[in-house]
């Protein structure tokens, strides 16, 4: 059955991060991080697709330089862009794929999602498909970076538009239609809905994300299952409380994302060259 998951993060440097060890995580690969003199070999991760439509790659406008599809070219650039001790570095998103959709529909739902999101705000995005535990959880990670790409490198400042406290919702509400009109197209009964068991009038127990450590110690047998399903079926909360998120004005929250693309960015754009041929 078709699930919604939707998880969204920024990865920065105050929680101890660097972008060559997570973009090397997610595309299995190894890359060596100048900044730290520290190479990350994970090409021993046995659940990245690294072969067929579903292997990793990266995607960017344009009008970008050559170089940012050279993985480790992209992230040691990344890193140098930013001085602070505590940057931001990148933005990470982690969505389950519907199992009714085959490795060509997958692939062109999460390129139409980035495109739409991100490609054409003039950022670069890494995509990489995990096929999960046993094959059975296939689910893909979108690392986008904070900066724009221009053709001689990372825009000056950051698309601080994207910090936008709504805009999440605004992915996610995407993310959703996205993924129904793929599922319809390829012929199945099946939608996924981004809003609460209680929003939707569903009695069913909401289960807590586990995270990897507790699950690989499940998977060990390190927690029995008495104690797992103790752990993984959540109170329930009150509707008022689960359903917050479901109110937030979808449609007025796409509308000023989408004007922002159309008007502030080339604007923007035009400012920051008028900046770089000032004498002074």
């Amino acid at each position: 059955m078709a699930i919604f998951h939707f998880h969204a993060q920024i990865i920065g440097r105050s929680g101890g991060r660097s972008a060559v060890a997570a973009a090397a995580y997610r595309s299995g690969s190894r890359l060596y991080c100048q900044r730290t003199g520290t190479s990350y070999d994970y090409r021993r991760k046995a659940d990245v697709i690294k072969t067929g439509l579903l292997a990793p790659t990266i995607h960017a406008p344009p009008s970008a330089p050559d170089w940012v599809h050279q993985r480790q070219i992209l992230y040691n650039r990344v890193e140098a862009a930013e001085k602070r001790k505590d940057s931001q570095l990148l933005r990470e998103f982690d969505m389950a794929i519907p199992h009714e959709l085959d490795e060509l529909a997958a692939k062109n739902l999460v390129l139409r999602w980035v495109s739409e999101h991100f490609l054409d705000h003039g950022l670069v995005a890494d995509i990489a498909f995990h096929a999960g535990y046993k094959g059975g959880n296939r689910h893909t990670h979108v690392l986008t970076t904070l900066r724009r790409i221009e053709a001689d490198g990372f825009s000056a400042k950051k698309a601080i538009e994207l910090n936008h406290p709504g805009l999440c919702e605004v992915w996610r509400e995407s993310w959703e239609r996205l993924c129904n009109e793929a599922l319809e197209k390829a012929g199945s009964s099946e939608r996924i809905s981004r809003l609460s068991y209680a929003a939707q009038g569903i009695k069913r127990r909401p289960q807590r994300h586990m995270g990897p450590s507790a699950t690989a110690m499940f998977r060990r047998g390190a927690i029995t299952e008495e104690v797992w399903n103790e752990c993984l079926y959540q109170t329930e909360v009150p509707h008022a409380q689960q359903s917050v998120r479901d109110r937030i004005d979808i449609q007025h929250l796409y509308q000023w994302w989408t004007n922002f693309g159309r008007r502030v960015v080339p604007e923007i754009g035009k400012c920051v060259q008028g900046l770089d041929s000032h004498p002074g």
